[in-house]
């Protein structure tokens, strides 16, 4: 019965690795990083106790997403591990993600060739084995990189298809992180009044879900073309908002910035009084 008793151990032990990363989700949708990231490690260990391989590269995927809110280098390490053993194993589904997440990791470290690469290597397995999610995810990524290098209808071709798949599949973070890009580009188009559009829409849904990070973004944003239009007490609020949630994510630099903007239009509002 040695078996069935290894059976059991086993099937409890994987139990507690998905209650672990089910609290490690719910720590990071809360913004609590350290202890999002304290569940996963206790997860992780478990599963390579189990010997789960797939399990671990899941988890080393949750790992590396959560620490690239603050440390992008250090991220990578996990992504790129998790990418490794869903390869090994063949997890076509798996692979599509990592390929996503390390994509955005790359557009963030500025290395726009393979940000384009991985984007569209996840592009490809996502519609060959039909998974919208990491379609929605490459296309937003691509997106963002061709908006980047100023291939601005390309960009929006990107980031219209991203949100069409969002919406078809009910994924509120991929719509509010396309409709804030989709801003960007009609903002460097020199259409204003859309891109003012864009971000209310997605920092509306920002709201809704807790997205600080889109929330801090889509406001800078607003505050800075609402400044440039000398709307300066609607730009502050935005500004304000913006400096909260950069705080409560604890982006230091966000901080910084958004303060400089709201001391500069703290004192243009107060001039025009």
């Amino acid at each position: 019965m040695n078996w069935l008793q290894n059976w059991l151990d086993k099937n409890n032990k994987k139990k507690e690795v998905l209650k672990l990363v089910s609290l490690g989700n719910t720590c990071l949708k809360s913004q609590d990083l350290q202890h999002a990231v304290g569940h996963f490690e206790r997860a992780i260990e478990i599963a390579r106790e189990i010997g789960d391989r797939v399990l671990e590269a899941r988890i080393l995927l949750s790992i590396g997403i959560t620490k690239s809110i603050l440390d992008l280098e250090n991220s990578k390490v996990y992504i790129e591990q998790s990418l490794a053993i869903a390869r090994e194993f063949r997890d076509r589904f798996l692979e599509a993600r990592a390929l996503s997440v390390l994509a955005e990791i790359y557009f963030e470290l500025a290395n726009l060739g393979k940000a384009i690469e991985y984007s569209n290597s996840a592009l490809a397995i996502a519609k060959e084995i039909g998974d919208q999610q990491s379609e929605g995810a490459a296309l937003g990524n691509l997106g963002r990189v061709y908006e980047n290098l100023n291939n601005t209808q390309r960009a929006m071709k990107c980031c219209e298809e991203a949100i069409t798949i969002a919406r078809k599949i009910r994924d509120r973070q991929m719509e509010t992180t396309a409709l804030g890009n989709l801003g960007v580009v009609w903002e460097k188009l020199g259409n204003t009044a859309r891109a003012i559009e864009y971000y209310k829409q997605a920092l509306a849904i920002g709201y809704e879900i807790g997205d600080l990070i889109g929330i801090a973004r889509n406001s800078i944003n607003l505050a800075r073309i609402l400044s440039i239009q000398s709307q300066n007490t609607e730009a502050l609020q935005y500004a304000e908002n913006a400096a909260q949630a950069c705080g409560q994510i604890g982006d230091k630099n966000g901080v910084q910035q958004t303060q400089e903007l709201i001391s500069q239009l703290s004192n243009q509002t107060h001039s025009s009084h």
